[in-house]
């Protein structure tokens, strides 16, 4: 089990990038067998499809107003392990206060309330600063950029 788990880890990180390059699927499975990374082809292809799908609605999710609700449109249907509505990707800008480095890292957190992205931002940053990696991390700016909706559940 550990050993797909780790075939998988590295298989995504493979197929992020190369659907970022625009390839196919096919192409994408036939480059990870070329590398040595196989895991199961109907996983792969889950795999593909939830990066197509963040590539596809991602410029549209950042553009989209903060204040109102995220239409069912730009949200990608998939299915969760765990019991949840939503899940939320985005990014988050964090200001050292000591040396004033600027970092970005990518986030993702569940919910099962539907919300503006303002606000899934918002709860996001509350909960983050309780769990601060530094206490000289100032948080400075945060943006959805994808939202998965659980295809079990009602939106």
């Amino acid at each position: 089990m550990a050993l797909f788990t780790l075939a998988r880890a590295l298989g995504r990180i493979v197929v992020a990038n190369r659907t970022k390059l625009g390839w196919g699927s096919n192409r994408i499975v036939r480059d990870l067998k070329r590398l040595g990374v196989s895991y199961k082809y109907p996983t792969m292809l889950g795999d593909i499809r939830q990066f197509a799908g963040f590539m596809k609605y991602e410029k549209k999710t950042r553009n989209f107003p903060g204040d109102k609700l995220l239409p069912q449109g730009l949200m990608l249907d998939s299915k969760f392990k765990r019991a949840r509505r939503y899940r939320v990707y985005g990014d988050i800008w964090i200001k050292d206060s000591l040396t004033g480095d600027i970092r970005q890292q990518t986030i993702s957190f569940y919910d099962n309330k539907r919300r503006t992205t303002s606000d899934w931002m918002t709860l996001f940053i509350r909960q983050y600063k309780g769990n601060m990696y530094s206490p000289d991390d100032e948080i400075i700016g945060a943006e959805v950029r994808t939202v998965e909706h659980n295809r079990k559940w009602a939106y």
